[in-house]
């Protein structure tokens, strides 16, 4: 699947943000993939960490080779997620925080109109 060039900017950014963080709490606002796809805009910010290791049990990662995907530990106990690179809203770590406008092409919204 080819990519834009504004969109894989904004993903090596952020792969760039993440690394930067190490193991310090980041607040991530995101569209959700699934939703957006669908054509609905479900918006979601979570707080998380990247690093840790709580609770492995081994096995092949379900993100492994996925670009637009990146994985991290939710703090408010919900244990590990992911989330959608090209949706991302906002990332704020270290007392700053760095907003995206653009947005990948979305599907017509419920109820509009061509």
């Amino acid at each position: 699947m080819k990519i834009d060039k504004k969109l894989a900017r904004k993903r090596a950014a952020l792969r760039l943000l993440l690394s930067e963080t190490g193991n310090q709490v980041f607040t991530v606002e995101f569209y959700k993939k699934g939703d957006y796809k669908k054509g609905e805009l479900v918006s979601r910010k979570m707080n998380a960490r990247t690093g840790v290791q709580k609770d492995l049990k081994g096995g092949v990662s379900t993100i492994a080779g996925k670009e637009d995907i990146a994985g991290c530990y939710e703090m408010n106990g919900n244990g590990y997620r992911a989330f959608w690179l090209d949706g991302v809203i906002s990332f704020k770590c270290k007392g700053h925080e760095t907003t995206f406008s653009d947005f990948p092409e979305a599907p017509l919204m419920k109820g509009a109109t061509a």
